[in-house]
């Protein structure tokens, strides 16, 4: 009797031995869960303050590029119906933006072709014209302005007008150009963005640094005499000694890297930050 006693004291001894290690190794199994589960909430917490629902390597660079800050995105809808109208180192800035998230900088529009300028914006369309195309047609700025409604305007052109214009014929062909965008869309709002800087080195006889600096200046004042506003994106991407950072320039010459666009949206929307 004794012995059968034994035995089943021994059998619940050894039962309950295993619910105990059952035990320890669901709890442990529950923590493991629980962490992950705070480390899913923390990163679909920072894709929200981003602005980016693509996942969190998209978010993680949002966050840690000077150029995607949360308080940069409060600004961004300034931009929205917008259109930026400018040549190929506009191209750059289109392509920048093209592969940021949906509604970076309000999500602008371009109307943009290389070797444009405000002489060819202002020329008619043909069959050698370098307009930009529109809707399938290539039209003038002024009509796809029109068509596509847009409220603001940014005009960066200078580059390929101030060796064949100079300053005053520069600021002509912008003068004609506003005129032609306003009796299309008179309620818009016309930004100017200064001509940007050449890389050391780079300059010619009439295209180089003094010279866009003069035509920004007459811009400048251009914008001030014509219900407009003049933006200075040249000094955010030049160096000291006037010229195009050789860190933003991508190929020795004009056209810049991702890193000066990041300065130009650091620009615009600080003058944006103004505006509200």
């Amino acid at each position: 009797m004794k012995k059968k006693w034994l035995a089943l004291l021994l059998a619940a001894a050894l039962c309950l031995g295993l619910l105990a290690a059952c035990g320890s190794e669901s709890s442990a199994g529950g923590s493991d869960s629980g962490t992950n589960s705070e480390s899913s909430g923390s990163s679909s917490q920072s894709e929200s303050q981003s602005g980016s629902s693509s996942g969190s390597s998209s978010s993680s660079s949002q966050q840690t590029g000077s150029s995607g800050s949360t308080a940069g995105n409060e600004v961004d809808a300034f931009f929205q119906n917008s259109v930026f109208i400018g040549d190929s180192v506009m191209m750059g800035f289109r392509n920048y933006i093209a592969k940021k998230e949906s509604g970076f900088l309000g999500g602008p529009n371009f109307l943009v072709s290389g070797s444009y300028g405000a002489a060819n914006a202002v020329a008619p369309v043909s069959d050698t014209s370098i307009h930009p195309i529109y809707e399938g047609q290539q039209r003038q700025v002024q009509d796809s302005i029109a068509l596509m409604g847009a409220k603001k305007v940014f005009i960066c052109f200078g580059i390929n007008d101030i060796a064949l214009y100079g300053v005053d014929g520069t600021v002509k062909n912008f003068g004609t150009l506003f005129e032609r965008i306003r009796a299309k869309s008179p309620d818009v709002q016309l930004y100017i963005l200064s001509a940007t800087p050449m890389v050391s080195g780079s300059e010619q006889k009439n295209l180089n640094n003094a010279n866009l600096r003069k035509l920004n200046e007459a811009l400048k004042t251009f914008a001030a005499e014509n219900n407009a506003e003049f933006i200075d994106i040249y000094s955010a991407v030049a160096d000291t000694d006037g010229c195009l950072k050789a860190e933003y320039c991508s190929d020795g010459f004009i056209h810049q890297t991702p890193a000066a666009y990041d300065q130009w949206v650091n620009t615009l929307r600080a003058f944006a930050a103004t505006k509200m």
